[in-house]
């Protein structure tokens, strides 16, 4: 198969918006296409037939956001980019420590091709050069050449998405005049390094070294390394994600050569090069780079592609050493005597909670957490519980901003819920989904973790009510018509004319006592159970507005505007619900037109101090964090 490298395509864009990321890549392209300085490949005879305008560059994000100028389409061999994946792959095959005891993971500061090996343990230096790629592909499992490079290009697949296929020209010209890794190999195998299969295992190194790829596919392959070994496009796992930080540990310190250590110093990505032209470059979390120019410097680099990879490294701030401090883990806290639950009290309930609702902590975490974040929880759920006046009884954290959770962030977070246990202070997360179900933390009982932030908030409420006063959560006795918040003023007497006039019914859980869109022709009053007020929406489908109790009303703005039902009123639980129709109570006005008067007076006392929380807790959650103290800015 002849390599389709003939024709530049400098005006390729590709499809889709022009974006700020594609302007910048097109202006670097521009700057770098003249370039014609280096050399193309000649010790293998058929890379000199490679037109030496083509260049490429192509970005992929973890989330699977591609942009590509040049010719990114291009296709050439991978060459020794397939090192650092065929690594991968062996240890997948093997474990680690049977890969080391082969070859080493120490930079040899020789030439990709050089004759050298360490002293004291005769393995080649690294998988990067081309001794220890042998040895690294001889590891591959299989019988035979054929079904040992069957197992690298469907490994390959799950890197790029698609087949690769092998440049017969090249794999001929490379095996043809391959005598320096011939000998490099019978010396392994004398060091026992190698197995006798000489001859099978320089067969399967040299077509991986001739599969074609473009700069778009060693940019998938990058930011599926990036991704933690799964492809953002596809889904797929490529490489067990073990093995991922020793792969691009190994890029960071030997992928270019001798180049390694300045390119360490000045783009800071672990990366690997190919004398096709190829380079693959990796931010972890972030992106992968691909980019592809057949001109190559005096240390066997793509010269372009060096040139590219240093300025997107400066221009978009990637590389891995830069101090630039990460956002703060915690993004909020607050407590539930200024947010609350969804759920309406009665007055009593209210105030207790206003006087007592500090003991509920809510700490909004955000981002991934690693380590770094593991700790600042730590540190700052130590200072709120201990803040004053009392500290706290209930501590929830609010993971519904939070992307991956890394197992040492995992286990902190489980240190910490030991800590608290042990001065009796409950732990809860809410939103957590199911990103704990294979960590430490997934040993808590269910009891911990709460699906939302509200559904936490309402289950510590309950708590700090049980421990102020008699109240039970479970469903009260029926509470009588003198007791409903709504009828606050009323004489014993106009309340008991109310109370001729309602009639109880019984609601099981699940059934619609309220329908959105109905002819509001009546105010209920909840005896006993629990109601939520939703929404419908085709979007959103059913969204929980509030949670009433016993001894408050709800549909009561049908004696304000008389429209029709704003929301569905949905039994939590088996409920009890005194209806008065409005029609009795228009009638009963007349004789007695200070009820109304009262019942809308307390609505409006109800919808204002509603209003108030309202504004309170959008003020919590809006307002910025406070310069840290112990960081230096």
């Amino acid at each position: 198969m002849q390599t389709p490298q003939t024709v530049a395509t400098d005006d390729y864009t590709p499809p889709g918006d022009h974006s700020a990321i594609t302007a910048c890549l097109e202006e670097i392209h521009s700057a770098y296409r003249n370039e014609n300085g280096g050399a193309l490949a000649d010790y293998i005879p058929e890379l000199t037939k490679v037109d030496p305008s083509l260049f490429g560059i192509s970005l992929m994000t973890v989330d699977g956001q591609p942009y590509s100028v040049g010719d990114s389409k291009a296709l050439f061999t991978i060459q020794s980019i397939s090192k650092a994946f065929v690594y991968g792959l062996a240890l997948e095959d093997h474990g680690l420590e049977q890969v080391l005891a082969r070859v080493g993971v120490e930079p040899s500061g020789d030439a990709f091709n050089a004759i050298v090996f360490d002293e004291r343990t005769n393995r080649p230096f690294n998988p990067m050069v081309n001794a220890g790629a042998i040895a690294t592909t001889g590891l591959i499992k299989g019988h035979g050449s054929e079904e040992r490079m069957a197992r690298v290009v469907e490994m390959f697949r799950r890197y790029t998405g698609r087949v690769l296929e092998v440049d017969e020209n090249v794999f001929n010209s490379e095996s043809a005049t391959g005598h320096r890794n011939r000998a490099i190999t019978w010396l392994m195998l004398n060091f026992g390094m190698v197995d006798a299969r000489v001859d099978e295992h320089l067969e399967v190194y040299f077509r991986q070294c001739s599969l074609l790829v473009t700069s778009d596919d060693l940019a998938i392959m990058a930011a599926t390394l990036a991704n933690g070994g799964v492809n953002p496009v596809t889904g797929e796992r490529a490489l067990d994600a073990r093995y991922v930080k020793y792969v691009m540990a190994i890029m960071a310190s030997c992928g270019m050569y001798d180049f390694a250590g300045e390119w360490a110093f000045r783009v800071g990505l672990p990366a690997k090069s190919g004398v096709g032209g190829g380079i693959v470059a990796t931010l972890p979390g972030q992106m992968g780079i691909g980019t592809f120019s057949p001109l190559l410097d005096e240390r066997g680099n793509s010269l372009r592609g060096i040139k590219t990879c240093d300025e997107l490294s400066r221009r978009f701030g990637l590389h891995v050493f830069d101090p630039i401090r990460s956002a703060d883990a915690v993004a909020r806290t607050y407590r539930a005597d200024t947010v609350r639950s969804k759920v309406v009290r009665r007055e009593t309930e209210r105030r207790i909670l206003d006087e007592h609702g500090h003991r509920v902590v809510v700490m909004e975490i955000q981002g991934d957490l690693q380590f770094r974040a593991g700790e600042q929880i730590l540190r700052r759920a130590a200072a709120a519980v201990e803040q004053p006046p009392e500290g706290c009884d209930h501590l929830i954290l609010d993971l519904h901003r939070v992307g991956r959770i890394a197992p040492a962030a995992a286990d902190l977070l489980l240190k910490l819920n030991q800590n608290l246990a042990e001065r009796g202070i409950r732990l809860y997360f809410a939103s957590a989904g199911n990103r704990v179900r294979n960590l430490t933390l997934g040993l808590l009982p269910r009891a911990a973790f709460h699906a939302t932030i509200d559904s936490a908030l309402e289950h510590c409420e309950a708590a700090v009510l049980a421990r102020m006063t008699a109240f039970d959560d479970t469903p009260p006795p029926s509470v009588p018509m003198m007791e409903m918040e709504l009828l606050n003023g009323l004489s014993t007497g106009d309340v008991g004319r109310l109370s001729a006039l309602v009639s109880s019914h019984q609601f099981p859980a699940g059934s619609t006592i309220i329908r959105q869109g109905d002819e509001a022709n009546c105010l209920c009053f909840l005896a006993r159970g629990r109601v939520s007020i939703q929404i419908r929406d085709t979007a959103n489908g059913v969204t929980r507005l509030t949670s009433i109790g016993p001894g408050v009303a709800f549909g009561e703005m049908a004696l304000i505007d008389g429209g029709p039902r704003s929301a569905d009123a949905v039994a939590d639980q088996d409920c009890e619900v005194l209806q008065l129709d409005l029609a009795d109570l228009q009638t009963l006005s007349w004789s007695r037109p200070g009820i109304v008067n009262t019942l809308i007076s307390n609505i409006t006392s109800v919808l204002s101090e509603r209003l108030r929380r309202a504004n309170t807790e959008l003020q919590t959650l809006t307002r910025r964090l406070p310069a840290r103290p112990d960081i230096k800015r």
